[in-house]
């Protein structure tokens, strides 16, 4: 089995994975960091070079490779979603946890953070809203287990994700 987190950018889901992965003793991958290591370069420059669409391609390349590897945490970009294709390979043997946060965290969490190719636009706040509007029933469709990552902290969060794959 493995455990795939999803959601939106600045939900947490690179540090909860690393702290499932130590509690659990499993293998971590991040969807963003494989990429990066294998075009060597920004997630950022990649949008800017090769348009969302293509980068979407991307993450399906990496998450395919990915997909046979048992005992893993994977954490995933916030817009895998959106690629159809993606979808299934996310759902393959695996838990799916939805870290749910709000536009206001989000912002506040990103708001000085220069490689986010989504928010580098003159109203961040408004895509932000406008996106997370558009991903959530994607999200939450995906789903086995929900947690609002947006009021407690990543040890808390964590703690609720073991609690709830216990009965596995």
């Amino acid at each position: 089995m493995r455990i795939i987190l999803i959601g939106f950018m600045g939900s947490g889901k690179s540090s909860i994975a690393k702290l499932l992965g130590k509690q659990l003793g499993w293998k971590v991958l991040d969807t963003d960091e494989l990429i990066e290591e294998k075009y060597n370069c920004k997630i950022s420059e990649l949008f800017e070079s090769k348009g969302e669409s293509s980068f979407r391609e991307i993450e399906y390349d990496i998450l395919n490779g990915i997909k046979l590897i048992d005992q893993c945490i994977i954490s995933t970009g916030g817009g895998i979603i959106e690629f159809e294709k993606n979808i299934e390979l996310i759902k393959s043997n695996a838990k799916v946890v939805y870290l749910k946060t709000n536009p206001e965290k989000v912002f506040e969490f990103t708001k000085n953070d220069d490689h986010r190719p989504l928010l580098d636009v003159e109203n961040p706040m408004e895509t932000i809203r406008t996106k997370i509007k558009m991903r959530e029933p994607l999200y939450e469709s995906l789903a086995d287990i929900q947690i609002d990552a947006c009021d407690q902290s990543l040890e808390v969060s964590t703690a609720i994700i073991i609690d709830e794959l216990k009965p596995i």
